[in-house]
């Protein structure tokens, strides 16, 4: 690189505002949409233009939407039904019963938290809709008591697909879907239930059965939820390897 494109170089990073040179910038309701520019140089570029802005996705709709975003935007109604869904989808497979929250116990607050799932050409696919609990305000021997879980090695993986392969053997890989919701919980868990979600009234909560997403302890009985049933039939754990 020469010295002429070196100092165009930096005069570019140093420069947000060089970058939106003859970019076609849409605006709406005071925030600029960065389609273009790589996700660093968004964050960067939207500081230049005026503070802090909400960064989007090309075509002006943002990925992971506020639930103020969701009940402005255009597709409310595909968003509630969403909400909807995953309300029902916890009371139908009973991850949790409306209880009394006891004498010096706290709900501890959860949220709705969305997803747009979007195709190979960027397109919209299917709005999603997430309950999360704020983890981060559970106390340890209260609302936890151990949170430790194993992650895959990553050269016991590569082991046992060479494996595999030297015995021309089918190799599947399989998704869980909502896997935190099969795991049964140990601990009593009160959870508020999340802005959006109906109301409950004074001294009411949630008592949790399942692991809701944002549990702290929740990857942990889901590993062990695994471990048995697949122990179950026949299998058993490395010694070395505890996944």
């Amino acid at each position: 690189m020469d010295d002429e494109a070196w100092s165009k170089h930096v005069e570019e990073v140093n420069n947000p505002l060089v970058w939106l040179e003859g970019l076609d910038l849409e605006t709406t309701q005071g925030e600029v949409y960065f389609g273009s520019l790589l996700p660093k140089r968004r964050a960067m570029a939207a500081s230049a233009v005026g503070g802090t802005r909400r960064v989007k996705k090309q075509g002006g709709y943002p990925d992971n939407p506020t639930l103020s975003e969701v009940m402005q935007s255009p597709d409310v109604k595909r968003w509630i039904h969403a909400i909807n869904t995953k309300l029902g989808g916890l009371k139908e497979n009973k991850v949790f019963v409306v209880s009394d929250v006891p004498v010096r116990r706290k709900a501890i607050p959860s949220k709705l938290v969305f997803k747009v799932k979007r195709g190979p050409s960027n397109e919209i696919v299917k709005f999603k809709a997430r309950v999360v609990v704020q983890g981060f305000r559970q106390t340890q021997g209260v609302d936890y008591c151990m949170s430790y879980a194993p992650v895959a090695n990553a050269t016991v993986v590569r082991v046992a697909l060479a494996i595999g392969a030297y015995l021309d053997l089918d190799i599947e890989h399989v998704d869980f879907t909502q896997a935190f919701l099969n795991a049964s919980l140990d601990e009593e868990l009160y959870v508020s239930p999340p802005p959006g979600a109906p109301s409950l009234p004074p001294g009411k909560a949630w008592k949790l059965l399942l692991a809701l997403y944002g549990t702290i302890q929740a990857p942990r009985v889901w590993h062990l939820e695994v471990k048995c049933h697949i122990n179950t039939w026949g299998f058993q754990d490395a010694g070395f390897e505890g996944t």
